[in-house]
């Protein structure tokens, strides 16, 4: 009987193996939980804009998503609005604030990042049923190095002026002038 008996400092082999696997399944469990929470907190991309219209412009507002509500925007007649933050990837629609009818549309970035949109009545509109031309500008801190100057010149018209002691022509659209 004595000799039947196995040591005290011996491991049971079959509740030794039921434990230790119990312990990696609970390990591999809580990593897997761990892993979908992280995945899903990753914050969604934002794109911020503001609006600017050289025409004064009220009863306007933009929506985000089609089944999204309305947020109303502050044009100011000599700079920039504050800053309106949406969703990338989606289209960003302006419409009335008082019908919801779409005047405007422009495609939000599929990334992060900054612009300007700019508005401009369109042509042959009535003052009944403003629709408008839209031109949007990326406003990236690292667009334009130091000592340049971005214009964006909106006429047809080619212009000509002084910029840093010289002569400068500006064609319609973008352009960068340096020092």
């Amino acid at each position: 009987l004595a000799e039947s008996r196995r040591p005290v400092n011996a491991p049971h082999f079959p509740r030794f193996r039921v434990v230790r696997w119990f312990g990696l399944a609970t390990a591999l469990g809580i990593l897997a939980v761990s892993a979908s929470r992280g995945a899903g907190n990753e914050p969604a991309a934002t794109v911020k804009f503001r609006v600017f219209s050289l025409r004064p412009v009220s009863n306007l507002a933009f929506r985000s998503a089609p089944e999204a509500a309305p947020e109303p925007l502050e044009f100011h007649p000599t700079a920039r609005s504050r800053v309106y933050a949406t969703p990338a990837g989606g289209p960003i629609s302006f419409v009335e604030s008082d019908s919801g009818r779409v005047v405007a549309e422009v495609p939000a970035p599929s990334t992060a990042g900054e612009m300007l949109v700019i508005f401009r009545p369109k042509a042959g509109g009535s003052s009944f049923r403003a629709d408008y031309e839209v031109t949007v500008i990326e406003e990236a801190a690292n667009r334009h190095a130091a000592g340049q100057l971005a214009v964006l010149n909106l006429s047809s018209l080619h212009l000509r002026g002084q910029w840093n002691g010289r002569t400068v022509e500006v064609n319609p659209g973008w352009q960068s002038l340096e020092r």
